[in-house]
């Protein structure tokens, strides 16, 4: 082989990093690596397909050559750096935790880089897993990191779900009262309290999973109960109760999103053990579902309901704190009252 078809199995023409070919060969070799830890990072850049349909492909090239060259300027030159496929890239860092990797990322991505003559955001899904010595491989490490930024991806944009989820959530929000601007809310509601307690980026993510997808199971619930406008018998509360666990069975079964399943079965669990459907009580509730509750309340009295109208945010903040200790993770509800009260003044 001469050496200029050596140095393209070597480098991608288009942005200069290493190739996925070339990388893969050297994998191997990083498993003997005993007493060293890698961050391995995915990358994979948003919409590039419709940029590449809307504005031609020079213009999608320009953005993975932007994208490359932050990365280059921005990490150590040990670094490993790879175009991994037509928009992923695969970042290993030496002697790098998942948090210090994370840190160096989200400044990279944060970047604004010039896009059709306009100053816009890059979009970018990440996902950071570690080889920790001789704990696991790389490729597995490569693995966890690649399923970690699929759930990002699912997280910033609906074209990447699987059009079963898709399917689903449409006709849940057509045969309820949820809506899609309310899965929404209740993102950045969860997202501002799990920011505020220092979750990874990795926990955000499933926070905001959690909060889009968690009553996914009331597909499975009659639509006269869910729209029903008088109060529910016992019988329409025996139903509604199922929707937990027809999620958890519903979320299981798709490879990318099963990490919340638990999540979702766990939802309508309060503090003081008397939600359901297995009346967990205090810590034994996941964390997740502690930040979900007091946000999905707060989101409810906030807005319009067919049976009343919205309470104003001071209201629904002393509701909250009345039912601390009891419906809601006393620590919770006091941090989210905070937030809300700083945000006002």
């Amino acid at each position: 082989m001469d050496s200029k078809n050596m140095e393209i199995d070597i480098y991608d023409p288009l942005t200069g990093l290493y190739t996925r070919k070339y990388v893969e060969e050297k994998l191997s070799e990083l498993d003997n690596f005993k007493n060293t830890s890698i961050a391995v990072v995915m990358l994979d850049i948003n919409g590039i397909k419709m940029i590449n349909d809307t504005f031609g492909y020079r213009e999608g090239d320009k953005l993975l050559r932007s994208l490359a060259n932050e990365l280059k300027h921005g990490l150590g030159n040990n670094d490993i750096i790879a175009r991994w496929g037509e928009d992923e890239f695969l970042v290993l860092m030496y002697d790098s935790n998942m948090e210090n990797a994370a840190k160096k990322i989200e400044t990279i991505v944060s970047t604004k880089i010039k896009l059709i003559k306009k100053d816009e955001q890059l979009s970018v899904a990440v996902g950071i897993s570690s080889k920790r010595s001789s704990e696991n491989s790389i490729i597995q490490a490569i693995k966890d990191a690649e399923e970690e930024m699929n759930r990002q991806k699912f997280v910033m944009n609906t074209s990447h779900r699987s059009t079963v989820v898709n399917a689903i959530l449409a006709t849940l929000h057509f045969k309820s009262w949820e809506t899609e601007e309310h899965a929404k809310r209740l993102k950045d509601h969860c997202l501002i309290i799990g920011k505020e307690m220092n979750l990874s980026m990795k926990e955000l993510n499933e926070l905001a999973l959690l909060a889009i997808l968690h009553d996914i199971g009331k597909i499975g619930i009659s639509e006269s109960v869910l729209k029903k406008r008088e109060p529910l018998t016992d019988s329409d509360w025996t139903e509604i109760k199922k929707h937990p666990e027809i999620g958890y069975e519903i979320i299981s079964n798709i490879p990318e999103l099963k990490t919340i399943a638990k999540y979702i079965l766990y939802h309508h669990e309060r503090w003081d053990g008397n939600g359901y459907p297995h009346g967990l009580k205090g810590e034994k509730i996941p964390l997740f579902c502690r930040i979900l509750s007091v946000a999905d309340a707060f989101d409810a009295m906030t807005n319009d309901r067919i049976y009343r109208k919205a309470l104003k945010i001071d209201q629904a903040i002393l509701e909250i704190k009345k039912n601390a200790g009891t419906q809601f993770d006393p620590y919770i509800a006091e941090l989210f009252s905070k937030i809300y009260r700083d945000i006002k003044s």
